[in-house]
């Protein structure tokens, strides 16, 4: 059984209203309104909302006080087995990027877009890939509505591919991605998600990575070029201790490069360590996670878009 629980937080000293709207797929759009005390949260769990009854949606919160939500989501058997969660943005944009995504036998990757909107959005999504040129599509999105993207159903070359993707949109919508693994629907057992950042740069950092253990953590550094010419990124590996490791990297025009630290950096053994991403001309990154648990390889994972340094 799928549960799905927006929370949302009111750290003011005033009570806040939260407004949800939700946004189902294929479904007419409706409002659930809910009382927020001074200093406290509240939980949304979606299961007991009957027009949410079998279906995907997206959501808008609307606080009178500033507030705070975010969304988590979960699945499979055992109950709760797998799960993601992922913050809210505060608007939605006419342009996203996401540097992770991957398909084939292993994983089902999915681009998640909503449109808040009271007219339909076009919305133009190319996928980035290691090698060869992007793939491009046009997709629209109506009005109050959520569409979700199979993506290794739109091209031959996504089928068993790793890929970024770069949205575009003529009305403001939020875009999300979200990863499962291992196999078909039927196998999953873990997922993540996260959304898209809005803004290219040449500064990129993230603070959690880690390699080895007893949980066998395996870190992934995504680093996509949508531009034109080839890009240059030195890759600076910040330790717990010792002097940082650097690794340069070439990102193809257009195409998307991926950093496996395990294999490619021998120096973090068993390590913890953030990255900071400098490159020769605008790009976008995210880090992947993921570590064994039970005798279950890649029990867990997790993965989030870097933060865009001046």
């Amino acid at each position: 059984m799928p549960g799905w629980y927006p929370t949302g937080a009111n750290p003011s000293a005033t009570a806040s209203t939260a407004s949800i709207e939700f946004l189902p797929e294929g479904g007419a759009a409706f409002t659930r309104t809910f009382a927020l005390a001074p200093m406290a949260r509240v939980n949304v769990y979606g299961g007991l909302i009957p027009e949410l009854a079998g279906r995907s949606f997206g959501a808008t919160v609307t606080f009178t006080v500033p507030g705070i939500a975010e969304r988590a989501m979960y699945f499979g058997q055992p109950l709760f087995n797998g799960g993601s969660a992922a913050a809210g943005v505060q608007s939605p944009s006419t342009t996203w990027y996401h540097a992770e995504g991957a398909t084939g036998a292993y994983f089902d990757t999915f681009l998640l877009l909503a449109n808040p909107g009271a007219t339909e959005s076009a919305v133009t999504v190319t996928y980035y890939l290691p090698v060869g040129e992007p793939v491009v599509r046009t997709y629209v999105v109506g009005a109050k509505q959520r569409r979700t993207i199979d993506i290794e159903d739109e091209d031959t070359r996504l089928a068993d591919a790793s890929v970024a993707m770069a949205v575009s949109a003529t009305q403001p919508v939020p875009s999300e991605r979200a990863m499962y693994w291992p196999g078909t629907s039927a196998q999953w057992f873990e997922s993540h998600a996260s959304w898209g950042v809005t803004t290219l740069g040449q500064r990129w950092a993230f603070w959690e990575g880690r390699v080895g253990g007893a949980a066998g953590f395996e870190t992934f550094v995504l680093v996509a070029n949508p531009g034109l010419a080839d890009v240059t990124a030195t890759v600076t590996f910040l330790r717990t201790t010792g002097a940082p490791v650097q690794r340069t990297i070439v990102v193809p025009r257009q195409a998307r490069t991926n950093v496996w630290v395990n294999v490619e950096v021998p120096e973090l053994v068993d390590e913890s360590f953030g990255v900071l991403i400098s490159a020769s001309g605008p790009i976008f990154a995210e880090r992947a996670m993921y570590s064994d648990a039970g005798g279950v390889a890649w029990a867990a994972g997790s993965a989030v878009t870097a933060t865009r340094l001046p």
